[in-house]
């Protein structure tokens, strides 16, 4: 037999799982077993065993070495109606449950679900991690397992995923506001938590450290938001559009695409033009009036006396008086 689904060695029945990865296995994986009087059952720790007869729910085991007795499986005596001891083999499915924390488990949506922000619906897609355990394994194996002789983490993967999803736009309605999408991680998984464990209850499974790690709302939203959040860091929108014209000239702009935004490109081009045609004109009239300046300049000449500024047909300084 498969060490992974259990052994059956001179009376003693166990199961062991290298791979970390069932949560539950039948031991033996086909049929069920001999049990007589002083058979042994080995409990490891962080696992419990359950006794299946005829289709009902007998004794529960907890870890340890269990040597089978009329007095120490009450349940099965009863409902096998061996009360006076297991003189002939009792045939019964042995179940083995693994108690373990299996971490790491992934989830995410693959079409975008809408919640609604600042009154408007929006569609979102997240995607976060959880942990799972057994709760309740009789639940589990009447609601999930069935004719299965072993069952893993696997088998629960989409079945917890689906109960997730299901419920993410409820835990979503806690963000109101598009600034709460990155500061209300952790209430919305704590809240998309508790309401799927409503539902895993009822199969006998519970989830735990759910974490939202990323929501995503449309990248039009999230342009739409740097935007704004750029504008009112830079508290002018002349100077924003400015710098937004700049980067589209560059062509550094986040997509990371060396294509450029044909309205983007020429709302650069105008605002540049007009910064130029400004930067222009200013040295346009700055050029005249040195040459203004010069003109006078050999127009003029001083005067030897005071150094007073004459024009050059004047015989007398105007300040002094005195002989040019």
């Amino acid at each position: 037999m498969n060490h992974s689904q259990g052994t059956f060695t001179k009376g003693i029945y166990q199961f062991e799982d290298p791979s970390g990865m069932l949560i539950a296995a039948r031991v033996p994986a086909a049929g069920a077993a001999d049990l007589f009087d002083g058979t042994q059952v080995v409990v490891r720790p962080n696992q419990i065993g359950i006794f299946v007869y005829k289709g009902e729910y007998a004794d529960l085991l907890t870890s340890g070495l269990k040597t089978l007795k009329t007095g120490n499986i009450p349940v099965l005596t009863r409902l096998s109606n061996f009360a006076l001891g297991f003189k002939s083999p009792l045939l019964a499915e042995i179940w083995f449950f693994s108690l373990s924390q299996f971490n790491g488990r992934r989830w995410g949506t693959r079409q975008s679900v809408i919640c609604t922000i600042e009154g408007h619906p929006v569609p979102v897609k997240a995607f976060g991690t959880f942990s799972v355990r057994v709760l309740n394994p009789r639940k589990l194996h009447s609601t999930m397992i069935g004719t299965k002789s072993v069952y893993s983490v696997s088998d629960v993967d989409d079945y917890v995923q689906g109960e997730i999803l299901e419920r993410l736009p409820d835990a979503l309605s806690l963000i109101r506001s598009f600034n709460e999408i990155n500061t209300l991680q952790d209430e919305v998984s704590d809240k998309l938590e508790e309401l799927a464990n409503e539902s895993l209850e009822k199969v006998g499974l519970e989830i735990s450290k759910l974490q939202v790690l990323s929501i995503q709302p449309p990248k039009e939203i999230m342009q739409a938001l740097d935007a704004k959040i750029a504008m009112n860091l830079i508290g002018d929108q002349r100077q924003y559009l400015l710098y937004n014209a700049a980067k589209g000239l560059r062509g550094d702009g986040s997509s990371g695409s060396s294509a450029q935004d044909p309205v983007q490109v020429m709302m650069g081009m105008m605002m540049s033009k007009g910064i130029m045609g400004q930067d222009y004109h200013q040295s346009e009239r700055a050029s005249s009036l040195a040459d203004s300046s010069e003109t006078r300049g050999r127009d003029q000449r001083p005067c030897p006396s005071c150094a007073n500024l004459n024009s050059r047909n004047s015989k007398f300084c105007s300040q002094c008086g005195g002989k040019l």
